[in-house]
């Protein structure tokens, strides 16, 4: 008789120590999420600092480039057959790290120093019509545009896109840094 009532006694000590621990730990666990989302929170913005910083003194770079690439497309007869590998020797660009393009005024690349984009659509495969809207926006404009880092499709790499319309815009000038 006097062990049944010890025995709830425990199970009830049992039990309310459970539930109290389970608190505990939810209530821990909680905590603990939520300092990872911080810590995150912080880390993805000092990345998209330090990107901006870099962005900056890219940003004026690529433009004096891509100044320079423009004005010998404006000058050529041809400017698919314009010899970009010699160009960005000249400019002393890293071939392993940037491309050059060069849009005609229907989206297609007819110039590259990036042999498998060559004939490649700007905006054909795209789902949505954007790619084409931001493509005429460009080539109808008079200045240099540059994007935002955007990581690469094919290679997940973080690269940056610029562009600039010729004087006849009838060609987009692309400078693609990674």
């Amino acid at each position: 008789n006097t062990i049944l009532p010890v025995v709830l006694a425990l199970c009830m000590i049992f039990i309310l120590g459970y539930y109290k621990n389970l608190d505990t730990l939810q209530q821990f666990v909680k905590e603990e999420k939520e300092i990872i989302v911080d810590e995150f929170t912080t880390m993805l913005e000092a990345r998209e600092e330090a990107l901006l910083n870099i962005e900056e003194g890219m940003n004026s770079e690529m433009e004096k480039l891509s100044g320079e690439i423009t004005g010998l497309v404006d000058n050529s007869v041809s400017p698919e057959k314009i010899d970009l590998i010699n160009i960005e020797k000249k400019l002393g660009l890293d071939s392993a790290n940037q491309e050059i393009y060069i849009f005609n005024k229907n989206g297609y690349i007819i110039n590259t120093t990036f042999e498998k984009d060559l004939g490649f659509r700007f905006y054909e495969p795209r789902v949505d019509d954007s790619y084409k809207k931001f493509f005429f926006h460009v080539i109808n404009g008079n200045k240099f545009v540059s994007e935002r880092f955007a990581t690469e499709t094919e290679s997940k790499r973080i690269r940056k896109f610029s562009y600039q319309p010729t004087k006849d815009h009838q060609y987009i000038v692309g400078i693609h840094p990674y």
